[in-house]
């Protein structure tokens, strides 16, 4: 019985330091997750400011095109 008891106890200890080692990584894993998360916000937040510049952009290059297209055929 002592045996058994022993063998037991020390499954126990390895799972106890197998459980440890396993949260250790499930937390490391949710701070990457949550740094990503992070890192998508932030390209996401860039992408609309970009898009916005390029339709402000393009009104800029229509207004342009037709101011320049009334200067060189002002009679139409």
């Amino acid at each position: 019985m002592d045996d058994q008891a022993a063998e037991a106890e020390e499954k126990m200890a390895g799972l106890i330091t197998q459980k440890a080692d396993l949260e250790g990584q499930l937390k490391e894993m949710e701070d990457r997750l949550m740094d990503e998360e992070d890192a998508v916000a932030d390209l996401e937040n860039a992408k609309k400011k970009l898009d916005q510049e390029i339709n402000d952009l393009r009104g800029d290059v229509e207004d342009l095109e037709q101011t320049l297209s009334k200067v060189t055929h002002p009679l139409k």
